[in-house]
């Protein structure tokens, strides 16, 4: 999150983590706190709570009537958790600048986050041209 200067000469708290699965590494939630002069940091028990709260409500689709479009945000937040075991969930505080946009996992062993290896062996308009020759 970008701030102009006098906003961010105002902030006296900025906490950031991520929930994931302790096994897979697979980040399941990433949960940032930004406290502006005036107001009262969350401790860190009460934001690693919240963190893990969110992750669980967006594992399970909310029931009842939706209309469409929101039907399928919903379907789409439930895939992603497809692997993730809530009872597997842990917390890491990171810095708010180690998120380079890149996809990211967290590495067990150190406790770190690490960037996901592309799972594409080639570029899509490579393999739409493959396709497009075959006889």
């Amino acid at each position: 999150m970008h701030f102009n200067d006098a906003q961010a000469e105002r902030i006296t708290d900025h906490q950031v983590c991520v929930v994931y699965d302790k096994k897979t590494g697979t980040i399941a939630h990433i949960h940032q706190s930004i406290t502006f002069e005036g107001a009262e940091a969350p401790t860190k028990e009460q934001f690693e709570a919240r963190a893990k709260e969110f992750a669980r409500e967006f594992a399970e689709p909310p029931t009842g009537e939706l209309e469409p479009r929101a039907r399928k945000l919903a379907g789409e937040f439930a895939a992603k958790f497809r692997g993730i075991k809530l009872d597997r969930l842990e917390v890491l505080h990171v810095k708010p600048d180690e998120f380079t946009g890149q996809a990211m996992k967290v590495d067990a062993r150190s406790q770190r986050l690490i960037p996901v290896a592309s799972k594409r062996s080639a570029p899509r308009k490579a393999k739409r041209r493959a396709k497009s020759r075959k006889p």
